[in-house]
């Protein structure tokens, strides 16, 4: 067995050090309160702290987005291929949800109140 030389060790502290970092910036995330959700229409945002449904129209039809214990999804949307659909549930703040045919993105955020931002 070869002896550990000082880039070894090196090696290992860097590691330690990429290992720790990340665990601190993900601990330093804030707690996402709302969601940002951007149509063709405007760009709006809901709290996360009510349960609630809401649907945005898009070019090839409505699209449901549910807000239910902090967790968003799309649960119904007329796009062809119900892609997302199949994506399931986000709550971590900088997730995101896309339905490109009807050009809606659903982004969780940090901060908010329950306001149209713009038209």
């Amino acid at each position: 067995m070869k002896k550990l030389t000082a880039l070894d060790y090196l090696l290992y502290i860097l590691v330690l050090l990429v290992v720790v970092s990340l665990f601190i910036f993900q601990s330093t995330k804030q707690v996402a309160s709302f969601i940002q959700v951007t149509t063709q229409e405007g760009t709006y945002r809901y709290s996360l702290d009510k349960d609630k449904t809401l649907t945005f129209s898009g070019p090839v039809g409505k699209t449901t987005i549910s807000i239910e214990n902090r967790q968003v999804s799309i649960q119904n949307s007329d796009c062809p291929n119900k892609t997302c659909i199949k994506n399931g549930s986000i709550n971590t703040e900088g997730q995101i949800l896309v339905c490109l045919p009807n050009a809606i993105v659903v982004k969780i955020e940090g901060e908010g109140d329950d306001i149209a931002i713009s038209k």
